[in-house]
């Protein structure tokens, strides 16, 4: 039997490494409880944070014990990162709001933590009974949630601290499916399947866990050294990631996509940083409590010249709209990528995120029409001899040039060149987007009213003179619009072009 495996609460015992597939163990693993919940110490003051020091990457690790009465004591101890001890991160779902349970911090004050996090820690404590255990990293507990300053500081540190911890310890609820999942973990780390199609069920078993649908998790887990998945009742080996990924490389079935399939496929490979249009493209969906984690929570594996600013006073709109002028930026660095939003994956990213954001539904109904303006292109402004000359010098002659004078009549201005063609050929690039608020005067044969709406806005530049212009495309207005009103508004877009 490994060394790793501990039963909660249930003495060290080798003989039962044997009863794994019997129904004595299982029953075992079924019945393991957890203590009960320690008392509230409601004698101690509220545990206060002494502030980081953000000009320096300074950090907070903790130690965590458990007293006989099932209350957690935790050491918290600020380090300067350069000079820190080796520790591992933790990896868990934050979890509902409410209830809240205490932990004595420093002997001498309480913190509140959420449930999931609670019972994460009665499991570490009862898995880690040495005297002097490893320090840890836990979001929740080592950043002052409610520092805003704080909170950008060492979100804009995850990478480092995930990517330089020892291992990532994985905390799996169970819930009404704990059984499965003890069975599966324990299956799968010490190779005890008896069919492949058993090790199979074990796996999905593993990677359908709702963990892995938490934005959070993905740069947790494949910023990761090593991987250990814990649930209650049962820790896994270091190498518990790699025996899954082993498992399905060499597995003859195909399994039904999920999000921790596609983590398992990620992570083993040696992680390569991500372009910020592909990461949202891939994970944006995925679910936070805070919208702004739907970007601030994936800049640990973006390219580092792509990733945006963590500020969490901004609003979903201005992070969306970071977004949005940051693939146009860093689009228009690329020489070939001149029309920064004409790419199908951005396109659909930009929809995706929008929605996923909250905007309404008038603000993504306007954007789909800007994202429909700025990708046409106006066939008798292409200067095509010169298009067709770019495309030879970038394919080392490589280009048929009867196809692509044939296909340059068509819709898709397609050439065997691919997409770097009808980029080429759009006589104008874009160079920043906003969305702004604008008011119109109604007079309907009747009282002046003040119609608001918002609008957005959009800068393009003439690649032929440099010049540079702005267009408004307008999103619903809050009261039905008349004639008079579609006027006005037509008038006032005119007039600022």
């Amino acid at each position: 039997m490994h060394s790793h495996l501990r039963l909660a609460y249930i003495p060290d015992c080798p003989s039962l490494g044997h009863l794994f597939n019997t129904t004595l163990f299982k029953y075992i693993m079924l019945t393991i409880k957890t203590p009960s919940n320690p008392r509230f110490a409601s004698s101690l003051k509220r545990y206060d944070y002494c502030p980081l020091d953000t000009s320096r990457q300074q950090i907070r690790l903790a130690k965590f014990r458990q007293d006989k009465d099932g209350t957690i004591q935790c050491e918290i101890r600020t380090v300067d990162y350069d000079d820190c001890p080796d520790y591992d991160a933790l990896s868990y779902m934050w979890g509902p709001v409410t209830p809240l349970f205490a932990i004595v911090v420093n002997g001498d004050s309480r913190l509140e933590i959420r449930e999931n996090l609670h019972q994460c820690l009665l499991q570490y404590c009862a898995e880690n009974r040495q005297l002097n255990p490893r320090y840890v990293w836990v979001d929740q507990i080592c950043i002052d949630q409610s520092s805003t300053l704080e909170k950008n500081h060492q979100v804009g540190l995850m990478s480092t601290i995930y990517s330089r911890s020892e291992t990532v310890i994985s905390w799996l609820a169970g819930g009404s499916a704990l059984r499965e999942l003890q069975v599966a973990a324990a299956g799968i780390d010490e190779d005890t399947w008896s069919t492949e199609t058993e090790g199979l069920e074990h796996v999905q078993t593993i990677l359908n866990n709702p963990y892995f649908t938490r934005i959070w998790i993905v740069q947790e887990v494949l910023l990761a050294k090593h991987v250990c998945v814990m649930t209650q009742g049962y820790n896994t080996s270091r190498d518990f990631w790699y025996r899954m990924n082993e498992f399905m490389r060499f597995n003859r079935y195909k399994v039904p996509p999920s999000s921790g399939q596609d983590l398992l496929a990620l992570h083993p490979c040696g992680l390569r940083r991500l372009s910020l249009v592909n990461c949202l493209d891939y994970f944006c969906n995925h679910t936070c409590e805070n919208s702004l984690d739907r970007v601030y929570g994936l800049m640990g594996i973006v390219e580092e010249e792509e990733r945006l600013t963590i500020d969490y006073d901004k609003t979903s709109l201005d992070v969306f709209l970071d977004f949005f002028n940051t693939i146009i930026s860093h689009s228009r660095s690329n020489e070939y990528s001149l029309q920064a939003v004409a790419s199908e994956t951005i396109q659909r990213t930009l929809r995706s995120l929008a929605r996923s954001m909250d905007l309404s539904y008038a603000q993504q109904q306007g954007l789909n029409q800007l994202l429909l303006e700025v990708t046409r292109t106006d066939p008798d402004k292409c200067n095509w001899s010169q298009a067709l000359n770019k495309c030879y010098d970038d394919y080392k002659g490589y280009v048929d040039y009867k196809i692509c004078d044939r296909y340059k009549y068509d819709d898709g201005y397609k050439c065997i060149c691919g997409w770097r063609l009808v980029h080429y050929l759009n006589p104008s690039e874009i160079v920043a987007a906003g969305l702004e608020k604008a008011t119109v005067t109604a007079n309907n044969s009747g009282p002046e009213t003040q119609l608001s709406y918002d609008r957005w806005w959009y800068d393009f530049r003439y690649r032929g003179d440099g010049t540079t212009s702005r267009r408004y495309i307008d999103c619903s207005m809050t009261e039905p619009a008349s004639e008079a009103n579609d006027v006005a508004v037509e008038q006032q877009n005119t007039g600022a072009e």
